[in-house]
């Protein structure tokens, strides 16, 4: 197909019906294991970290929100304070160090915030990224949480969202991820910043940041063997109460934290214990669902997290990963024990009231260890005093963006009148060419509708490629000039689409305004 370059093309209810069989891509996917009378087992993932975080995002948030925090999926030490951060009040994106993931541009464009928070420094978030993310923002407002080091960002995430004190601090490793990521949820429980400390001492940026909240309550997250006597010892100089939740290793320390904020009929999430990306983005979830997250192995459910789910039996969990992290094995023994609780209903009154297994320390100054209940442990915590505001953004609540119906293709007859299209998938609303960009290399059912306020957008020479199937484009009063627009998928449906190429190779009669 040749036009004019000169002279605009009008494509309306253009089909392309093709059957080509279509290939695995980044589409974010959720899965209900059992359903339907049966135990409410889900799991969310994609075809990699940045696509599994969207997933999670997807599902929690189907109307969008006012506020995103965006952290590393190459580097844990500054994303662990990420989905502390984030509490019951927003998603958490992943990225790369220098670019934004396609999965991570569509979902923020579906998202539609306000705001978007960057949790960690340039080491991990280049100022370019930052620039990426900048359109996706409706404020056009990046915030950036750093500081010199973990330590750093950790306290300046909590100067920033507890101004005021607070009540309770909760105290993790930064020298390893799975501690802090079972003690999110909890801070977002309490709720209370997480701050880091090192095996052997805590950091400077972390003592100046506790004496400026002055606690009445510090919560310890893991044993001996991440954090120290003496690390516990020094803490009970910021506060009148130190607890520590911790367990014999990484697994019973998430159990330990589970039995303490856990709900009987409510939420939890399962992640692979050594997938420090699934982590951060299910402790996020966790913590907006208000539950606990549990660790597991890849292949089976560990006896201590059996128990705490029998113990406190969820209503809904929320598998994260695919089956090479968390295999099917695990979600049927969690099935398992699901049914067997729902079945136990009547009784579960007097079932759910042992007395908390795991260790924790009466203080730091002296006592020993101690078998504490669940009823003594909700007792000593103290009413929180700070107020969690996003940095920039009004309290006041604001209307969640809602989608419109998807745009009708009407007069679709031929060859290619059984096209798919995006029929059934997300739709999509980009507002400008960087993120119309970014729908367009995602994958899976969409369905894209552009302004209808007449507008020229230049291509600046770089065509505007659709290679990833089943997509319905709806242009709107979009004129899309300075290149060409070339389809190479199955399964695409444009209507509206304008054309004008313009002159790019020197050659009129060899520039297409669209090519298929």
């Amino acid at each position: 197909m040749s036009t004019n370059p000169r002279a605009s093309t009008r494509l309306i209810a253009f089909i392309i019906g093709l059957s080509a069989i279509l290939g695995a891509g980044l589409l974010p996917w959720s899965r209900w294991l059992v359903a339907g009378g049966e135990p409410d087992v889900r799991r969310l993932g994609g075809a990699d970290r940045y696509a599994t975080a969207a997933a999670i995002s997807a599902d929690l948030f189907p109307s969008g929100a006012r506020v995103v925090y965006i952290a590393s999926g190459e580097n844990y030490p500054d994303a662990l304070s990420a989905a502390a951060a984030a509490g019951r009040t927003a998603p958490v994106l992943l990225t790369r160090r220098t670019q934004l993931p396609d999965a991570t541009a569509a979902e923020l464009v579906r998202l539609h915030p306000q705001l978007i928070v960057a949790v960690g420094g340039f080491g991990v978030i280049t100022d370019g990224v930052l620039g990426q993310l900048r359109p996706y923002a409706s404020s056009g407002t990046v915030s950036r949480y750093a500081g010199m080091d973990r330590y750093a960002t950790a306290a300046a995430v909590s100067r920033t969202l507890f101004p005021t004190g607070s009540g309770t601090v909760f105290l993790a490793t930064g020298l390893a991820y799975s501690d802090a990521t079972a003690g999110a949820p909890a801070a977002a429980d309490q709720p209370g910043p997480l701050l880091l400390v090192s095996r052997d001492a805590i950091p400077l940026a972390t003592t100046v940041e506790l004496s400026r909240l002055h606690p009445s309550r510090i919560v310890i997250v893991g044993g001996p063997s991440t954090i120290s006597d003496a690390v516990a010892a020094t803490a009970s100089q910021y506060a009148a109460t130190v607890r520590q939740w911790a367990g014999a290793d990484r697994i019973d320390t998430s159990v330990a934290v589970a039995n303490r904020i856990a709900t009987p009929g409510g939420w939890a999430v399962v992640v692979n214990g050594w997938s420090f990306a699934d982590g951060i983005t299910g402790a996020a979830a966790a913590s907006y669902l208000g539950g606990p997250i549990l660790f597991t192995e890849s292949g089976s459910l560990s006896s201590s997290v059996a128990d705490e789910l029998r113990r406190n039996p969820p209503g809904h969990v929320i598998v994260v990963g695919g089956e090479a992290a968390v295999s099917p094995a695990v979600t049927d023994q969690i099935a398992t024990i699901m049914r067997a609780s729902q079945s136990a209903a009547p009784s579960a009154s007097t079932a759910l009231s042992p007395t908390v297994t795991a260790t924790e320390s009466a203080s730091a100054t002296g006592s020993a260890s101690a078998t504490a209940s669940a009823s003594a442990t909700a007792s000593a915590t103290p009413t929180p005093t700070a107020t969690v505001v996003p940095p920039s953004v009004t309290p006041t609540p604001v209307a969640t963006p809602t989608l419109p119906p998807p745009p009708p293709v009407s007069g679709v007859v031929g060859y290619g009148a059984a096209t798919a299209g995006g029929r059934g998938g997300t739709v999509y609303h980009p507002t400008s060419l960087s993120q119309l960009r970014a729908v367009l290399n995602a994958s899976g059912p969409r369905i894209i509708q552009l302004p209808t306020a007449r507008q020229t957008w230049d291509l600046g020479g770089s065509d505007l490629m659709i290679n990833k199937p089943n997509l319905t484009l709806d242009g709107g009063a979009v004129i899309f000039k300075g290149a060409a627009v070339k389809v190479t998928a199955s399964q695409v449906i444009l209507q509206n689409v304008t054309s004008h190429a313009g002159d790019q190779t020197g050659n009129p009669a060899d520039v297409d305004a669209l090519t298929v």
